[in-house]
């Protein structure tokens, strides 16, 4: 007998064997449900540590790209702010050059008394004084564009613009030399007289009268020196208390990045993302029956504390009120949507036997949910400061619209928010 022949013996002999517990319908249903079963992605596992990473590492990224951005800015401003101060300050000494040629010519006594007593005045004297008078005047103008570059500062700016609006025409000028013209001898002015006459000084530049301004010209401002919608970016911090139908809670931290669209002067929208954590306690009794996974037969439930880590995501309707050129009030309403990534529930249980002793469980759901949001109003001051960005400092009051979490609370919350805001445009 060859090999072939033997082994057609055994496979015959195999093939014709039968279990006797052996059961077809059982087998075709595990196929079945094999078939029907999904397979769990790799990443299911992580959802939670995936989400958190994604935003913060978004975060990182919008600050980090902001400050870039805000620093090529600044850089090309200050080189357009040199450039033009240079100018500025060639102009300004060709124009007390002319003015000291001017003042050097010998004084045309001859003619001044003959204006004096004949109205009939030579006109290239009338030119002269008003050329003089025209000189100093683009002087005092130069001086105060000098000082407002080299001060930097927006108030000082808003200033000078309300008082070149508010100065005379050029005409009244004119008018106001000849007027001068029939009076005055055309000559320097003793150095025993005040003189009106521009003196360049290294550290002194003629004084600014600063005035309150009121809140339409303030916003009047505002508006002139806006451009479209401006946005503006910051990172966020709050400090809240929660106020629980049937728990007690401690200091709450949040912390995360938000945006600001300055639609007009006066109205904004911000929205943003928050990385809150949440944390209470509660009696067993308080909230029996509606806390998750708890165990009974351990003993009767005393004490339970939750901690819960959420994502928000706020929408406000921001106004804001100007008291000055760097300060406002500022008040906002708008909805906080709660996405709950992860909730930690540690249960303290009585012993019968002995009741000084305590049995502590806990129980750790993770499960991405969104539940009703809170509905938000603030009030607060921002303040511009010197580097040309904005700190703001708001009270707020959130007011739950509904249950929230596993296991179905209803909580509001107060507290303060700092946020530090970096303008993009």
């Amino acid at each position: 007998m060859d090999d072939k022949q033997f082994d057609d013996i055994i496979k015959q002999k195999v093939g014709e064997y039968e279990d006797k517990g052996f059961d077809p319908s059982a087998l075709t249903a595990l196929h079945h449900k094999m078939a029907g079963a999904s397979a769990w992605p790799w990443y299911s596992r992580y959802g939670t540590e995936l989400l958190i990473t994604s935003g913060m590492a978004l975060c990182t990224l919008i600050i980090v790209g902001s400050q870039w951005y805000l620093s090529q800015t600044e850089n090309t401003l200050l080189k357009q702010n040199v450039a033009e101060v240079t100018a500025q300050q060639e102009q300004i000494k060709d124009l007390v050059r002319e003015i000291t040629i001017l003042k050097n010519l010998p004084p045309d006594t001859v003619r001044v008394t003959e204006s004096k007593a004949n109205p009939s005045f030579s006109a290239s004297s009338l030119v002269l004084v008003q050329r003089i008078e025209s000189l100093e005047d683009a002087l005092r103008k130069m001086q105060k564009d000098l000082q407002t570059y080299q001060s930097n500062s927006y108030e000082a700016l808003s200033n000078y613009a309300y008082a070149q609006e508010s100065s005379s025409s050029p005409t009244a000028r004119s008018q106001k030399g000849y007027s001068n013209f029939n009076t005055e001898r055309i000559s320097p002015k003793p150095q025993g007289r005040a003189s009106a006459h521009a003196i360049i000084k290294n550290s002194e530049t003629f004084n600014t009268n600063k005035q309150e301004l009121s809140t339409e010209t303030l916003r009047a401002l505002e508006k002139h020196y806006q451009r479209g919608i401006g946005i503006r970016v910051g990172p966020i911090f709050e400090l809240s208390h929660g106020l629980y139908n049937g728990g007690a809670s401690k200091i709450d931290y949040s912390g995360g990045a938000i945006a600001d669209f300055i639609l007009s002067p006066s109205i904004s929208v911000e929205t943003g993302v928050k990385f809150s954590q949440r944390f209470y306690e509660t009696s067993g009794k308080d909230l029996i029956g509606q806390l998750p996974n708890v165990d009974n037969t351990l003993g009767p439930l005393l004490d339970a504390e939750v901690d819960s880590w959420m994502l928000e995501v706020p929408i406000n309707l921001k106004y804001r009120y100007p008291i000055s050129m760097k300060t406002g009030w500022v008040g906002g309403f708008g909805y906080t949507s709660q996405i709950y990534t992860c909730q930690v529930f540690e249960y303290e249980h009585g012993v019968d036997a002995n009741p000084d002793a305590r049995l502590t469980v806990s129980t750790k759901i993770n499960k991405v949910k969104i539940y009703p949001g809170l509905l938000n109003i603030s009030l607060g001051l921002e303040h511009r400061l010197k580097n040309k960005n904005n700190l703001e400092t708001t009270f707020f009051y959130q007011h739950g619209i509904g249950e929230a979490g596993a296991e179905k609370i209803k909580a509001n919350f107060f507290g303060i928010r700092g946020t530090y805001w970096f303008t993009l445009k």
